[in-house]
């Protein structure tokens, strides 16, 4: 599986990793997964890289193995699963890449820091966003922050602040026309 590609004259650093689209695809299915079993109100007791099976030959969707045990969600238990699924993802399916995306850098920090608290903000993060709504959304996000602009100059700032994109973006919205 490609873990990254190059886009070279788009990023402010040409060499800034740009995750592949198999890659992301991958992340979103394992990270949904997990917020899926939250969703019902289940933790894990413990999850590592031995608790997912990947079959990249088939269909590279991750499924959990027989035997993985569960308890009721707490948010100190959710907290422990979503740093538990970091540590996954960077020792597992990252780990003969060099250096990550500042987008995903800023995912896992939103997942390790009180991710009982971000977990709306983490399924919709940026970088797991499906490419063929990247486009779409982009130009909504434009429009209305610009609205903004008008509307409250100072959330406008505020906003401005804290916005960050996919790296590579700029080649997924002309790629998606």
């Amino acid at each position: 599986m490609v873990v990254y590609q190059r886009v070279d004259g788009l990023n402010r650093n040409a060499d800034e990793p740009v995750l592949s689209e198999c890659c992301r695809l991958l992340l979103l299915r394992l990270i949904r997964m997990v917020i899926d079993f939250f969703d019902s109100n289940l933790c894990f007791d413990a999850f590592t890289f031995n608790d997912i099976m990947i079959d990249l030959a088939y269909d590279n969707v991750p499924r959990l193995v027989t035997g993985l045990t569960t308890n009721t969600a707490t948010p100190g238990g959710i907290d422990r699963n979503l740093s538990s699924l970091v540590d996954v993802i960077e020792k597992g399916i990252l780990s003969r890449s060099s250096g990550l995306p500042h987008d995903l850098t800023e995912l896992f920090k939103l997942m390790r820091n009180n991710g009982h608290k971000n977990i709306d903000i983490i399924n919709v993060h940026s970088s797991l966003i499906p490419l063929e709504n990247v486009r779409e959304l982009f130009l909504r996000m434009h429009s209305e922050y610009f609205d903004l602009k008008k509307s409250s100059p100072t959330d406008y700032i505020t906003v401005s602040q804290g916005i960050i994109f996919p790296a590579g973006w700029e080649l997924k919205i002309q790629s998606n026309k």
